[in-house]
């Protein structure tokens, strides 16, 4: 009620003034225009660089419709208002069926902490809630729920919850039950299942009546802010970050450590999209970060990055313990405090990944690093308690401010990034191997290896010390945006927002050349970089899982696969072989796999039955590759080799042979095994001609595959193969990443030495060897074939390149899934299509073969 009656003496008084001044009233006007032109200008960025996805393009429709409507709404009728543009907001970017599920229960839950019991009872109700609820999420029981409400709910109920049971125990005074909605229901948390943890009695006290336009002008500014973030988080994503096995030199380690930490530009960039947008419908919350890369210690560090967090901490655990544990002295009480704090930190982060991703992960990496900094946020805590002790003491300073302030910023810069790289190392081995680096110089990594970059490798000197004179510049006297006028803010606002629009138009960076347009274009999609597009092609094969964040692409990407949804070696169709080989296809399985069926012949192919010895008048073709060539979740006579044989076999000419085209294809086989499939397997069948099928650049998995059997003490099959690990410093007892980084190395020689063997081998046995390119589903840019394809050519064979088989086609339309990049059926009839088109060409390779083949078929 106090809260409705000031809203009302505002709304009085806001309309005295306005008969006062009618000039007032134009001016009101003419700022709402203002805003709602930015508001429609932040939507056309958003959609020009597809930031998070069309869902957040419909929830800032919602939001300028909602704001343009509550701006003409009477003051005491605007928080309803901003509750009913959340609810459509919700129905927008779920639908309704799923929306009145999140609603409905969570509409419960808040019913759960007003009922006539004690505040005991109600805490003990709501977790009990929260259990069954938890249960249903990991599916225990089957609900009529769908997957997209769990994130969701728990963003917006986890964190909350436990917020709101703590203040309402002490409310004083009734509170608008619109209120209590609109904190849980907030309109941004639909699209961001990662939430900054919003303070309830700060969410409440910061509604404003007025100097509204002040407020939202500032939000329009956050929201910028928000949008830049991402911005220079995608150029970071896609053009910085190395795998660990690519550092080599203390450049590439510098680059691999700063890259790494810029990755947390993501959530920085959503929190401040998220409290802007909220700024936007009148609630004045503070920030969420705060120029966190000029930390100059480590509970500076806990100052400014995620504020929200860390106030949340500080009410519910900091404080509590420590009043509690003050008798036992003040640093003792400090001590003790930070202690539970970190490790609650550690908790409920795993409780949280649990909501968004479905699973409770307890890592090594993450133990170590809240470990240490724990242990760096005591240090610094006692230190700073020392130092206070020091200076009341009349104590004098070692350095002047300034200097201390730079060089501070600058170790804790460099300390926070190698914290964080050791949470984001698949293993503490692959950590331990990336040190060696710093006593090798050297120009940078390879762009074979790495792939062109925009970001130089700079000297460590120059990085840091860019971060310690911007530090110390930070504490100068300086204006901020929020600071000025409205109408010096919106004209700042204005101009930035119109630029970033026209950026995303074509026809504007083209301009530039092709440097700036690729970049632009990289930009303006949401799409795996090359480290992740292998991670998920990994996940297939490898099941690596644990190296990500719930903030990345990839994460998103894997929180929506299904749990069925596991490599061919996992399932019943893969049996394991005992040697380098690995695994193999189990003849005569038959299962369903990745929403399609699967079935094996006699011969562990998954193909039709062929005889083993080749038909008179007949040209056979053994297609060996990965995932691609067996097809993972398409049907069996969906894969393009089968595609292929059939219009072969359709369109030949009278008296041409027939065709037969066999698939040795095994999902997550690398180059080597590859290999040993032609050479075990596949001259059996007395083929014509053998198709090697690579996709993408086809010779990550065979470094990985390598590495891995020879550190589990799996002899190679081929002297000359042993002669190369022996050259990578392969020894007994070295590590994985160790040899991993050591073979990428001999990168160059391995390729040349399996496509020289299977050129020999085919050779040997009367067989035509063809390396067929096939490019990966990529939006952002058509890829030539890589240099693969240059050195299979000298060693022999001849070459099909398809890479613009996808052209003009929406690559997100010949996915499996949002989260499988293999091509679907369609996807595979444009391969088929485009191999047939090379093969049948005035000049194709059948026209010089198949004519050979007929005569010797006809002797």
């Amino acid at each position: 009620m106090g809260d409705d009656l000031a809203a009302t003496r505002a709304y009085l008084s806001e309309g005295a003034a306005l008969r006062v001044q009618p000039s007032a009233r134009v001016r009101r006007l003419a700022k709402i225009a203002v805003l709602s032109v930015q508001v429609a200008l932040v939507a056309l960025v958003v959609r020009g660089f597809a930031i998070e996805g069309e869902p957040f393009l419909r929830l800032c429709l919602v939001a300028l419709a909602g704001f343009i409507v509550q701006e003409a709404l009477p003051a005491r009728h605007r928080l309803l208002c901003f509750l009913a543009v959340s609810l459509v907001g919700i129905v927008a970017v779920l639908g309704p069926a799923p929306a009145a599920w999140l609603l409905g229960i969570g509409t419960a839950l808040v019913g759960m902490c007003h009922l006539p019991l004690s505040h005991r009872w109600r805490v003990a109700l709501v977790a009990a809630a929260g259990a069954g609820l938890a249960a249903l999420r990991v599916a225990w029981a089957d609900a009529p729920v769908a997957a997209a409400v769990w994130p969701i709910l728990g963003s917006m109920f986890m964190f909350r919850m436990v917020l709101y049971l703590y203040e309402i125990r002490h409310e004083q005074e009734p509170i608008s039950p619109w209120y209590r909605l609109s904190y849980f229901f907030l309109l941004p948390n639909v699209c961001f299942p990662l939430f900054p943890v919003v303070d309830y009695t700060t969410f409440r006290d910061s509604y404003r009546a007025d100097d509204r336009h002040r407020v939202q002008q500032v939000g329009i500014w956050w929201m910028l802010r928000g949008i830049l973030h991402l911005l220079l988080y995608r150029a970071v994503y896609h053009y910085g970050v190395l795998d660990p096995s690519e550092v080599a030199t203390r450049w590439d380690l510098l680059r691999f450590l700063v890259c790494n930490f810029a990755l947390y530009l993501r959530v920085s960039g959503t929190f401040h999209i998220i409290a802007g947008m909220l700024r936007l419908f009148g609630f004045e919350l503070p920030e969420t970060h705060h120029l966190y890369f000029f930390s100059s210690g480590v509970n500076d560090l806990w100052r400014r990055v995620n504020i929200y967090w860390k106030d949340f901490m500080q009410k519910i655990f900091f404080y509590p313990a420590f009043f509690r544990l003050r008798r036992g002295g003040t640093a003792r009480a400090l001590v003790l405090s930070t202690l539970v704090v970190v490790s609650m930190t550690w908790v409920l982060h795993s409780y949280q990944y649990f909501w968004i991703a479905g699973t409770f992960p307890v890592t090594w990496q993450d133990g170590a690093f809240w470990a240490m900094i724990g242990a760096f946020m005591i240090g610094n805590t006692l230190y700073d308690d020392a130092r206070s002790e020091r200076r009341s003491g009349g104590g004098s300073r070692l350095l002047p401010r300034p200097l201390a302030r730079v060089l501070q910023t600058a170790a804790t810069f460099l300390l926070v990034c190698t914290l964080w790289s050791l949470w984001t190392c698949e293993s503490f081995d692959q950590w331990l191997a990336l040190w060696p680096a710093l006593w090798r110089g050297g120009g940078g990594m390879r762009a074979a290896a790495i792939g062109p970059s925009p970001l130089p490798s700079l000297p460590i000197a120059a990085v840091v010390g860019g971060l310690a004179l911007g530090s110390s510049l930070w504490t100068m006297p300086r204006v901020r945006l929020q600071n000025l006028g409205f109408w010096q803010a919106a004209l700042v606002t204005t101009a930035l927002l119109v630029g970033l629009s026209a950026a995303t138009a074509p026809s504007v960076y083209r301009r530039f050349g092709p440097a700036v347009s690729r970049v632009v274009h990289s930009l303006r999609t949401d799409h795996l970089n090359r480290l992740d597009e292998v991670k998920l092609q990994r996940s297939y094969y490898e099941d690596i899982m644990n190296s990500d964040r719930v903030d990345s692409p990839l994460a998103k990407l894997r929180a929506g696969k299904p749990a069925s949804w596991i490599p061919v070696r996992e399932t019943s169709a893969g049996r394991s072989t005992g040697d380098f080989l690995e695994y193999e296809l189990r003849p005569s399985a038959s299962i369903e796999f990745h929403g399609a069926p699967l079935h094996v012949d006699r011969w562990g192919m998954r193909d039709r039955d062929y005889a083993l010895h080749k038909p008179a008048h007949t040209y056979r073709i053994a297609v060996v590759g990965s995932s691609y060539v067996m097809g993972n979740g398409v049907a069996d006579a969906e894969t393009f080799e089968n595609v292929l044989e059939e219009r072969l076999n359709r369109e030949r000419a009278a008296g041409e042979p027939a065709y037969e085209v066999l698939n040795f294809g095994v999902g997550g086989y690398s180059p080597l095994q590859n290999l040993m499939v032609v050479e075990r397997k596949v001259f059996r069948f007395e083929p014509d001609a053998v198709f090697y099928v690579v996709h993408g650049d086809g010779f990550h998995f065979g470094l990985a595959h390598l590495a891995r059997l020879a550190a589990a003490g799996i002899e190679a099959p081929d002297p000359e193969l042993r002669e190369l690990l022996a050259g990578a410093g392969f020894a007994a007892g070295v590590s994985e990443p160790v040899l991993a980084k050591g073979l990428r190395g001999r990168w160059p020689q391995l390729t040349r030495w399996l496509l020289r063997r299977m050129a020999h081998r085919c050779a040997e046995n009367g067989a035509v060897p063809v390396l067929v390119y096939v490019p990966k589903l990529q939006a952002s840019r058509r890829r030539r074939a890589p240099r693969i394809t240059r050195v299979a050519r000298r060693e022999g064979f001849e070459i099909v390149d398809l890479s613009g088989v996808y052209e003009g086609r929406d690559p997100a339309k010949l996915r499996v899934a949002e989260w499988d990049k293999h091509p679907n059926a369609a996807g595979h009839r444009l391969i088929a299509d485009g191999l047939f088109a090379k093969l049948r060409g005035k000049k194709g390779l059948l026209s010089r073969m198949a004519d050979g083949a007929g005569e010797e078929s006809g002797r």
